[in-house]
């Protein structure tokens, strides 16, 4: 069967590779709080951390805009409540909250091209606008960019009436991630999203799926 990491260990391997993710503590429940407060940046993020859960969105297994201690812990209190008899829940992330224009990268199997890197929209509006380009792995930075020229987002992410996004942020995350999967054979892949601003982008979430 192929190894499917929870969200955590997926967090952990994108740190490994260079890829900035958003900062993030875990915890086992809400006695752990206070002990790990100090590495807990507001307005937090808490998501619940399961191999049974793919999109946690759709279970409702995130919290958005979490602004004090006091509202971590009922957070923490309602998502178990909520989940406890749907999932085998492992921990929960506590994880800083990003702002910026939210994409996807990912890594997907093709039967005749083999592993490819698609860049895109991503977050809620990924399979809304469908907007997105694709390249066989590996590529480099060049062909990265090539890439985010391609989507109809485009003209957004470089600036239209207002901030824009770092772009040489995302190609050199799209090259990465294109040459990761060669190297240790992924079958799919998801960073969604990858959050960018003018600073930084960050991975705030992930999903890998080894051969």
């Amino acid at each position: 069967m192929p190894e499917t990491p929870n969200l955590e260990k997926c967090m952990e391997i994108l740190k490994k590779i260079g890829i900035k993710t958003a900062s993030y503590t875990t915890i086992k429940n809400e006695k752990e709080i206070r002990k790990k407060i100090r590495k807990i940046k507001f307005p937090a993020v808490l998501k619940v951390i399961s191999k049974q859960v793919t999109h946690k969105t759709e279970i409702g297994g995130v919290i958005l805009g979490i602004k004090n201690q006091e509202e971590l812990s009922k957070a923490v209190m309602d998502l178990r409540k909520k989940l406890t008899n749907k999932v085998r829940i492992e921990k929960f992330m506590v994880q800083e909250y990003v702002e910026g224009f939210e994409t996807i990268i990912g890594i997907k199997k093709d039967e005749i091209f083999g592993q490819v890197v698609v860049f895109g929209i991503g977050g809620k509006f990924t399979e809304l606008f469908k907007d997105i380009s694709i390249r066989v792995c590996p590529i480099d930075y060049d062909e990265a960019m090539e890439m985010i020229k391609e989507i109809k987002g485009y003209s957004l992410l470089k600036g239209f009436r207002g901030s824009g996004a770092n772009l040489n942020e995302i190609a050199n995350t799209i090259s990465k991630i294109s040459k990761f999967a060669i190297r240790k054979n992924v079958l799919e892949m998801d960073i969604n999203p990858f959050i960018v601003n003018e600073k930084e982008g960050k991975a705030v979430d992930a999903r890998i799926l080894f051969k």
